[in-house]
């Protein structure tokens, strides 16, 4: 009983390689990608006599608000794209080494479990029985669909990140400006307010704030290739088109910032509805998942009889 059930947690964990393999593989190339845009970015930076070592540095909030308060006098396009280029890639790495490691580790169960097939007497004997096969290929289903469900598990946590962060940043906007006061920034109390806990706070989560919108559509996009769901995520694409393509010229004009808000004040309303999508999807697999251990714990019985 006991090396059977090794046998099929092994066979599991080695079933997370094919998704792990093909999110490096998508990984790989947007890294590479990032790199020789954020290089080209380095390289204007220079040639406009700016440090990039000050740069990164600084707070990405601080140069958004400086953007504003200047009307982009102070800070430069490229500084912007460079900023946000630069915290997605950092992520994008450190993503990519997680991946990294998984793999490796799935290796090694992959190790263990041709090991078992070549020596255990039980595996060799059974592996021909009909009831034995059976058994493998409801474990196999089983596998899919927890597969699925981590996939709908990780997009959900993403969302919940994304709408906790953009929530934060509401109330620290909130906190320092009315729509008719935005100069008291430039008379120092952004320098203040860039040392209290809640703009440190903050400023982490909207660093990793653009990757993960990144990271959500890459999964949304392989749970609609691993499953029949239809996600549709385009408002999410536009969005992140809007901040890669609009953002810094809006920042440097209330009004128009003003209208890209009121755009995109629903955004919130959507993301949760996705995520409620993706939840009641898992509670589906859930019930398909319970079904199939049943039948795999009647199976297992049989085939140690």
């Amino acid at each position: 009983m006991d090396l059977i059930k090794k046998y099929l947690d092994l066979s599991e964990k080695s079933y997370q390689k094919f998704i792990c393999e093909k999110m490096q593989e998508e990984l790989k190339e947007l890294i590479n990608f990032s790199q020789q845009r954020l290089n080209t970015l380095v390289r204007k930076l220079e040639m406009s006599g700016f440090s990039q070592k000050e740069i990164d540095q600084e707070e990405m909030l601080v140069i958004w608000f400086t953007i504003f308060t200047s009307k982009g006098m102070k800070v430069p396009r490229t500084i912007f794209d460079y900023k946000l280029l630069y915290h997605l890639l950092y992520y994008l790495m450190q993503e990519q080494d997680e991946y990294q490691q998984k793999l490796f580790t799935i290796s090694d169960y992959e190790n263990k479990l041709k090991e078992i097939e070549r020596e255990s007497e039980f595996v060799i004997m059974n592996k021909e029985k009909e009831v034995f096969k059976v058994l493998l290929k409801q474990h196999e289903e089983a596998c899919k669909i927890k597969l699925r469900i981590r996939l709908l598990n990780e997009a959900v946590n993403n969302i919940r990140f994304i709408l906790e962060t953009v929530e934060k940043f509401q109330k620290l906007v909130d906190s320092a400006k009315t729509w008719n006061n935005f100069d008291i920034l430039s008379r120092g109390l952004l320098l203040s307010l860039t040392n209290t806990p809640e703009f440190k706070s903050t400023e982490s989560l909207v660093k990793e704030l653009y990757y993960r919108g990144n990271k959500l559509m890459r999964i949304l996009k392989i749970i609609g290739y691993y499953t029949n769901m239809q996600i549709n995520y385009q408002e999410l694409k536009e969005l992140y088109h809007y901040i890669d393509n609009n953002l810094y010229e809006d920042l440097k004009e209330q009004e128009s910032l003003k209208k890209a808000i009121n755009k995109f004040q629903h955004f919130p309303t959507v993301l949760t509805n996705i995520a409620d999508t993706l939840i009641k999807h898992k509670e589906k697999y859930l019930q398909e998942l319970l079904s199939i251990e049943k039948h795999k714990q009647d199976l297992l019985i049989q085939v140690i009889v």
